[in-house]
């Protein structure tokens, strides 16, 4: 992965992520059962080690449901640290339509 951060710094990226869990999570959206997904990695110019942390319930939502991030420098003091959660989302007409033949379907 390459991006650029503010003041022209470019730099590349190194990152690994595994799912290490199915647990609930309550987010303002709502509350999901969803998979834990755990990454770790580094920068490879800047040295800063990142640890993300992110919740996902694909059968139920297209979208990350909370994400959180931790970058620490070389010395292990954090230069960043942020959590973002899903407030809300809206199924399109046409994933609505699948969810209601699928409950129909099954009776409900």
């Amino acid at each position: 992965m390459h991006w650029k951060k503010g003041w022209n710094r470019e730099d590349d990226i190194e990152l690994s992520f595994k799912v290490v869990a199915k647990e609930t999570i309550t987010v303002p959206a709502g509350t999901f059962e969803a998979y834990r997904v755990e990454g770790h990695g580094h920068t490879l110019l800047g040295g800063t080690n990142l640890n993300y942390v992110y919740w996902i319930a694909p059968g139920q939502v297209r979208r990350v449901l909370a994400l959180e991030i931790v970058g620490r420098n070389r010395g292990s003091r954090p230069t960043r640290a942020d959590r973002y959660e899903l407030v809300s989302f809206r199924q399109a007409a046409k994933e609505r339509a699948r969810v209601a033949r699928a409950d129909y379907s099954a009776g409900k």
